[in-house]
């Protein structure tokens, strides 16, 4: 195949100083991209050259938008290589700690684990969901420290979808798409457990919550900041004792709650937020219809070391997220369901090939969370200052309980929960938020509703309500989270029950302990929004004084979607354990 490359020598050089050639990439590229080969034709290629995207926000990989032109055809061919590394986390760490944010050393071998589940996920799973929007895959390669580099090579949506945008909370239609996509994972998931039940570890251990301690505070300090104090205060002593029981609540979710009887596990995304979410989009803005889910990164077994990249389409040009600071509509919430409802099916139609083969616990470890949870006091005064006092002060007690007694808890509870029940699980995404989710978008900008799931590198067994309460926790506005908590998951697990009857798969789960699971999620997931919410406003440069109006109007915004949430998160605590706010 030298001879594919106009300079012969060309196809020996390493990308980016990385342990591939371009001869291998364009390798994987012929064998899989029928696009290339359509572009291509019989022309040679002139170059191959990419420029990294990540925008200093990459957490464990650099991800370069790669370009290949060919020799006497003006047609340039656009895709994504994504490649892990420890430097692309210490880069983060880096800038949280201008912040004031000092975050935990993570091990090298956590974000080996992470990289290879993704490519785990790819090779294994991906195939057998064929109606779930991932991006597509060229190639794969695991990561072996000091061995191998690893990488993902997949489509470019950037032209046709658009991240969800964190501050702009996602429409009803935006949730139906994601809710949509939610259940093709799930079903699917059902359907195919032999092939992921039990077999995908978490990467991390039970026990370390540090990293919740020092965040969690950091966070709730920030969102108080936005509000007055009376729109917090009733909260936040139930919102700080609910975070210092995190170890409990954490317990509960990962080892007690998955053996309660009739409750089906499926596969979940794990990390379902706006950066995981990317929407069609028209005129440069997010449509309704979910383009795809990205970053499924954590699925746990070790893939064989001869796999190779991983390599995906590129979706940058007419795909993009919904900003953190937004919330998805209704419409591609709801489409994200159903590709969450096909991965579960899937995982629940054959539980032989995976239950009890991964494990049951979020990609944090408890030991990590222990020190996070410094970020939940300070994150909770910041909220505080974007809202009125007389908001927040009839919450701010139990607040702090919740905040104090979550992690010395969670463990213990949790291990009650798994050790006397038998809760269904599924293969869950495990991390989807508005950065794992993208939609496509229309050429004026315009962001639709059709969404795509990346980066499943967190992939892992877990409840089925996991991945829904992490799309409406983290991507959806308080109004639009009610409405679908009381109108569409009744009709999700509707759904998920008729699906799994049509393929003769047993699910004995009642809607009653559905909604259980969906209670310790949605703890699990407030959590995590309040740990993570400092280090969100430092990547993406958000002030945090006051006066600008723009920004003042998104703060004041998602300090009532934290008290909403926090207010929530309280009342599922007082139904699960009332001690947590003690």
């Amino acid at each position: 195949m030298d001879s594919i490359f106009v300079d012969k020598t060309f196809g020996d050089l390493l990308f980016k100083g990385y342990q591939f050639t371009n001869y291998w990439i364009v390798e994987c590229l012929v064998g899989k991209s029928m696009e290339f080969n359509q572009m291509r034709g019989n022309s040679k290629i002139l170059s191959l050259d990419g420029y990294d995207i990540s925008g200093g926000k990459g957490f464990l990989s650099k991800v370069y938008k790669t370009t290949i032109t060919f020799e006497n055809n003006d047609k340039e061919y656009v895709f994504v290589v994504k490649i892990p590394g420890i430097e692309s986390l210490s880069d983060f760490s880096d800038k949280n700690k201008e912040e004031g944010i000092d975050l935990p050393e993570m091990e090298a071998q956590i974000m080996v684990d992470m990289h290879n589940r993704e490519v785990e996920f790819y090779s294994k799973l991906v195939h057998k969901m064929k109606s779930l929007k991932v991006p597509k895959c060229f190639g794969l390669r695991e990561w072996i420290v000091d061995q191998q580099d690893g990488i993902v090579l997949m489509e470019y949506l950037g032209d046709t979808a658009i991240v969800a945008n964190w501050f702009k909370p996602l429409t009803l239609n935006q949730i139906k798409s994601i809710l949509d996509e939610v259940f093709v994972l799930q079903s699917n998931s059902l359907l195919i457990k032999g092939d992921w039940k039990g077999k995908y570890r978490s990467v991390s251990q039970k026990g370390d919550t540090h990293f919740i301690a020092t965040t969690f505070d950091a966070s709730w300090q920030l969102i108080k900041s936005y509000l007055t104090e009376d729109i917090y205060k009733d909260i936040e002593e139930d919102v700080v004792t609910m975070a210092s029981h995190h170890d409990a609540i954490y317990h509960h979710n990962n080892c007690t709650l998955i053996k309660e009887p009739y409750c089906d596990s499926v596969l979940t995304h794990g990390d379902l937020w706006c950066n995981n979410l990317m929407f069609k989009k028209v005129n440069g803005q997010a449509c309704d219809e979910l383009a795809t889910i990205i970053d499924w990164q954590a699925l746990e077994r070790v893939v064989d070391k001869d796999d190779g990249a991983l390599l995906m389409e590129y979706l940058g040009d007419d795909a993009t997220h919904v900003h953190f600071f937004d919330s998805l509509n209704l419409e591609q919430t709801l489409n994200l369901f159903d590709q969450i409802l096909a991965l579960q099916i899937i995982s629940l139609k054959d539980r032989s090939k995976w239950k009890g083969k991964c494990g049951y616990s979020s990609s944090s470890t408890t030991k990590d969370m222990s020190y996070r949870f410094d970020m939940f006091e300070p994150n909770w005064n910041l909220a505080k200052t974007f809202i009125d006092e007389t908001l927040w002060q009839g919450i701010n007690d139990k607040v702090n309980k919740f905040r104090v007694n979550y992690s010395k808890v969670i463990n213990s509870e949790f291990d009650k929960l798994i050790e006397g029940n038998e809760n269904e699980t599924v293969v869950s995404h495990n991390d989807l938020w508005n950065n794992n989710i993208i939609f496509k978008k229309t050429e004026d900008g315009t962001i639709l509703n059709e969404p795509t799931i990346i980066d499943w590198q967190d992939s892992t067994e877990g409840p089925i309500s996991f991945d829904l309460a992490s799309i409406l926790c983290n991507c959806v506005d308080p109004e639009l989270r009610h409405h679908i908590e009381d109108k569409h998951l009744p009709l999700y697990f509707k759904r998920l029950k008729e699906a799994c009857e049509k393929n003769d798969v047993k699910l004995e789960m009642t809607y009653e302990k559905f909604l259980q699971n969906y209670d310790s999620s949605f703890l699990d997931q407030t959590m995590f929004f309040m740990i993570y919410l400092g280090i969100l406003f430092n990547s993406n440069n958000i002030p945090r004084e006051g006066g600008d109006q723009f920004w003042d109007k998104k703060k004041y915004n998602l300090g009532l979607k934290v008290y909403s949430m926090l207010s929530d998160a309280i009342a599922r605590a007082e139904r699960i354990n009332s001690e947590w706010l003690q």
